[in-house]
């Protein structure tokens, strides 16, 4: 799936895996630094068992979670 150029200086973004949590930010590093985030799955780190946490990682659709990061970025971000 092709990452579109920021819309807010053209310059080309980055896919960051976050560990639960895939965004995409602009890499032009002057503000406005435009950052959009996917599907977010941080509550996976207050499971305290395990066990079930392990469980959760492996129940997550990684793949559609990078996906959601992609179309929210070429969707959502900033406008000129």
């Amino acid at each position: 799936m092709k990452i579109e150029p920021c819309k807010a200086c053209g310059e080309a973004p980055e896919l960051i895996d976050d560990r639960l949590v895939y965004y995409v930010r602009c890499t032009n590093h002057r503000a406005p630094w435009p950052v959009v985030y996917g599907d977010n799955h941080r509550h996976i780190d207050h499971i305290d068992d395990d066990v079930a946490a392990q469980a959760a990682i492996d129940a997550v659709d990684w793949a559609a979670a990078k996906t959601s990061a992609i179309n929210n970025w070429n969707s959502e971000q900033m406008k000129p």
